[in-house]
């Protein structure tokens, strides 16, 4: 599964086009700094549960167009301390989204 945006490597050279779902996630790190995020190991791109009206398998895969754009970071060295990831417990990886600075222009 790829990015449905096409991108190439998305060098920023140009406007960019954001999904909905792009766009709601950008706001929602621009307010809560980061969300959760898990994976099972075997799992090229995470699932990510807090936009409850999206498929977490879509939101995963907007949060890995939008790293892959620059404006956020996946990160699994770093879960979040203190979050209830009771909703991911049958993902065995987890780890934290994060804007980056460019992504916090964008938001």
């Amino acid at each position: 599964m790829g990015c449905s945006k096409n991108c190439n490597g998305c060098s920023g050279c140009g406007p960019m086009e954001l999904t909905e779902l792009e766009v709601r996630l950008l706001a929602l790190l621009g307010q809560l700094a980061f969300l959760p995020i898990a994976r099972k190991p075997v799992d090229e791109y995470p699932v990510c549960m807090e936009l409850p009206e999206y498929a977490p398998e879509n939101t995963g895969l907007a949060l890995a167009c939008l790293e892959k754009r620059g404006l956020v970071d996946l990160s699994y060295d770093a879960p979040l301390k203190g979050a209830d990831m009771s909703v991911y417990a049958g993902y065995t990886v987890h780890g934290s989204a994060a804007l980056t600075e460019r992504g916090q222009q964008a938001a």
